[in-house]
């Protein structure tokens, strides 16, 4: 499952929790430099109060042929649209307000491919 941010017509940044099919993704590296250094920062603080997330990796990746860069998360017992939802809230105080960032929720199969080109930055207790 896909989430993201959107920006409604009368300019205000909320997020959106949509589905879409995470068949045609490509991971092809991790995603690093001071921003977002400092937005895996914030992040470990919130996956810390949620003890269902396993790993988390942020990524470069291409969907459907458009490159894109991914917030994948190994996770049990979450409420994905919620915590999508504090993903794109923490995103949101460091990008710029028309940048948006995927969350994939993983399955076993796709963490074993976005570990094999990525670090996680977040590794859990479980």
């Amino acid at each position: 499952m896909f989430s993201w941010l959107a920006k409604p017509n009368d300019g205000r940044r909320v997020p959106s929790r949509t589905g879409r099919d995470a068949e045609n993704i490509v991971f092809v590296g991790e995603q690093d430099g001071p921003a977002e250094s400092q937005l895996k920062a914030q992040l470990e603080l919130l996956f810390a109060k949620h003890a269902g997330v396993a790993r988390a990796y942020l990524t470069r990746a291409t969907i459907d042929g458009q490159p894109t860069v991914v917030l994948a998360l190994r996770a049990e017992r979450v409420d994905e649209s919620a915590l999508a939802g504090q993903v794109g809230a923490v995103f949101a105080t460091i990008f710029n307000a028309r940048a948006h960032l995927d969350v994939l929720f993983l399955d076993a199969a796709r963490q074993a491919q976005v570990s094999r080109v990525c670090p996680a930055f977040y590794g859990g207790s479980n």
